[in-house]
């Protein structure tokens, strides 16, 4: 119980006068600073086991699952490294270690007497829950566009080189967005996936482009769209594109849009500030006419694009690609995650 681990924590601090830890300073001299954190890591640790064992559990399922498809992906094509965003890498990697960072300042503020126990206890695991629906559902879709891509056997890979939008420059990539329009860059072939992403972008390009042995196709994947805040001036003419309002183009609710085509070209732009492409939905009228033995997307997925997902390591974590996805365990309520549906998007 990590109630007992905090008493081994407040008795150790009380036996060593020299620490002092209150409102005012925090002084935890060299010769007690091992065994204090040690046994604060210890307290946050008990905490993270009492209250979300059976998520940790899950989580370092997924993490294992991911880097063993990343290290098989960076090896089949000789990639440098795929980058994540350093928090979800971390979460990924060590979701105990991550999680326990939710708890650094509330057990501080609770040896210096600024909450008691109780508030300690309701405000962590708020704090921890939020940090597990920020992040799983994150690592879930990655490792799962991942898999995807493996299962395509690609022999290449490419990526869309486009200008950041950053802080700094924010203001002036809107000014230039509102009097002239920008070609959307060639896909070239890269050592280097980068699956980090902007909530604002020049434009939403692909995650990375592939080359499929399977298909003999192009595939473009790409997760967690955001916002695009330029407009292409050279979108392709083989595609068919939506109108929308300017600077609206928020596709959070997509967890992974796939598309394929014969040329790279085709498929280098997700979307601009103006224009979407348009991409088949398993629910709609316009799916059954097109493919109209088809009964799901799981139908779509594994009939249209002509393969059986068999790999027991993509099996295990279970996706469902019916529309839509709602893995909510019962025994999970406290951190309800959803992961939506995913949508083909096919030429």
């Amino acid at each position: 119980m990590w109630r007992q681990t905090y008493s081994k924590l407040t008795e150790f601090v009380h036996k060593n006068p020299q620490i002092q830890i209150t409102a005012e300073k925090t002084i935890i001299p060299q010769d007690v600073r091992q065994q204090f954190w040690q046994t604060f890591d210890e307290t946050r640790r008990e905490f993270i086991k009492q209250n979300f064992s059976n998520f940790i559990e899950e989580t370092s399922l997924l993490g294992e699952n991911y880097v063993k498809t990343e290290k098989e992906i960076i090896s089949l094509l000789n990639l440098e490294e795929i980058a994540l965003p350093q928090p979800l890498k971390e979460f990924i990697q060590n979701p105990e270690k991550a999680l326990m960072r939710e708890l650094f300042d509330p057990l501080f503020d609770l040896l210096k007497g600024k909450i008691d126990a109780e508030t300690f206890e309701e405000g962590s695991s708020k704090k921890v829950t939020e940090s597990i629906k920020k992040y799983y559902p994150k690592a879930y879709i990655l490792w799962l566009e991942l898999s995807i891509m493996k299962l395509l056997e690609p022999d290449k890979v490419f990526q869309v080189p486009i200008p950041k939008v950053t802080i700094r420059h924010a203001r002036v990539f809107l000014r230039y967005a509102q009097v002239r329009m920008w070609d959307v860059p060639h896909p070239k072939e890269t050592k280097t996936i980068s699956l980090e992403h902007n909530v604002a972008s020049t434009f939403i390009v692909p995650d990375f482009i592939i080359h499929s042995k399977r298909l003999n196709r192009f595939m473009a994947f790409r997760s967690e769209a955001g916002t695009a805040v330029w407009t292409a001036s050279n979108p392709s003419e083989k595609r068919e594109w939506i109108p929308i309002p300017p600077a609206s183009v928020r596709l959070g609710y997509l967890d992974i849009l796939i598309y394929m085509d014969e040329t790279p070209d085709n498929i280098n732009l997700t979307a601009d500030s103006g224009l979407l492409p348009k991409f088949l939905l398993p629910n709609h009228d316009e799916f059954w006419k097109i493919h109209p033995k088809a009964r799901s997307a799981n139908d779509c997925f594994n009939g249209f694009l002509s393969f059986q997902v068999t790999d027991q390591n993509f099996n295990i974590l279970k996706p469902n690609f019916a529309y839509p996805i709602h893995p909510h365990p019962s025994d999970r309520s406290s951190c309800e995650v959803e992961i939506k549906s995913l949508y083909c998007s096919l030429k």
